[in-house]
Formats: C-alpha cells, sequence, structure tokens
C-alpha cells in the first residue's frame, strides 16, 4: 500500500508541474499578444513596471531572487523551490517572507505594484 500511495504522489506532483509549466506558457504568450495590442501609453508603462520589477529583484540576494522566481515565475510551490535549492522547507518559507517584504518596500513607490502571494 505504501509503494501505491508514493506512486500516486509522484504521479499527482508531475501533473501539477506540467499544468503549472502550461499555464506559464500561457500567460506569457497572452501577455506578448496583449502587449502587441497596447496603446503607447499603456505600453510605456507596462515598460515601466516590468523594468521597475527587474531592478527590484536585482537589489535581493541571488538566492532569495531565485527563490521568488521558482515560485512567482516558474510556479513551484515554495516546498517544491525548497528541493530544488536543496534548502530546507522552513528556510525558504522564511527566506521567502523576507523576499517577499523586501520587494514590496522596493515597488511601494510605484503605487500600481503589489507584490501577493
Amino acid at each position: 500500500m505504501w509503494s501505491f500511495g508514493v506512486a500516486r504522489n509522484v504521479l499527482h506532483h508531475h501533473h501539477r508541474r506540467r499544468r503549472m509549466a502550461n499555464l506559464t506558457v500561457e500567460r506569457v504568450a497572452r501577455e506578448v499578444q496583449d502587449g502587441a495590442s497596447e496603446d503607447p501609453a499603456e505600453a510605456s508603462e507596462a515598460t515601466e513596471r516590468r523594468e521597475a520589477i527587474r531592478a527590484a529583484l536585482r537589489t535581493l540576494s541571488e538566492r532569495n531572487r531565485e527563490l521568488i522566481i521558482l515560485v512567482h515565475w516558474d510556479g513551484f510551490s515554495i516546498v517544491d523551490a525548497a528541493s530544488l535549492l536543496r534548502i530546507n522547507p522552513s528556510t525558504a518559507r522564511t527566506r521567502y517572507e523576507r523576499a517577499k517584504r523586501h520587494l514590496a518596500a522596493e515597488l511601494s513607490s510605484y503605487g500600481t505594484i503589489a507584490v501577493d502571494d
């Protein structure tokens, strides 16, 4: 029975990762498509937001930046990201929360950019 439980969990995680990868591809495609139809003012504002986010990410340490990217852009859970980074999940949660607070402070001057889960 234990082996079946393990196999079921492995399949569940595999399918979840595949769904997250598909969602990421769809989101990027939608952003590219939406970006093509924006008026110049909206395109300029979107570019400004992306640059602000990139600048804020550059202020993070490399390990915190990698964790944020794995969770927010690549769609991994904090536990999965911790496994990929070979750190304890509780350490990953602590680093993630600190990084989010840091990003929120960095982006607060932009008003419309919010850092959420």
